[in-house]
């Protein structure tokens, strides 16, 4: 097509068959072309989205990795505090051991002021029980 050409002439067309069964063609009165600018404008808009699509992914992806080192370390620091702790009560139950089975064997009876037991049982301490403030 050149500037001089009626764009009236080159529309798409489309065949229709009416109530009465008549066959006739539709179409606009104006067609939007398909020029070059538009073609490139479109190769364009396309290669915009698949590059942001493209930076979304990479970032989701290093977001993700991201996490997933973070929880590995997280997991790692719970299971190393939680061996520690472990250890600790291995040796305090060790010594709780040694010292129960040198009572033992010394005769000696535990329930004592000393012994570190406490009393099981036995009236609450506490005004109020549950009732809510006091009025005057």
């Amino acid at each position: 097509l050149s500037k001089d050409d009626d764009v009236r002439d080159y529309v798409v067309r489309r065949k229709v068959v009416t109530k009465n069964g008549n066959k006739i063609t539709k179409k606009p009165k104006i067609q939007r072309l398909i020029t070059p600018a538009v073609k490139h404008r479109r190769r364009q808009i396309k290669k915009k989205i698949e590059r942001r699509k493209k930076a979304s992914y990479l970032k989701r992806k290093e977001y993700f990795d991201r996490l997933n080192k973070r929880s590995k370390q997280v997991k790692a620091s719970k299971k190393s505090a939680s061996q520690a702790v472990n250890n600790k009560k291995g040796g305090r139950q060790q010594q709780q051991q040694q010292s129960q089975s040198s009572q033992q064997q010394g005769g000696k009876r535990g329930g004592g002021k000393g012994s570190g037991k406490q009393q099981q049982g036995g009236k609450q301490q506490g005004g109020n029980k549950g009732k809510g403030k006091r009025r005057r």
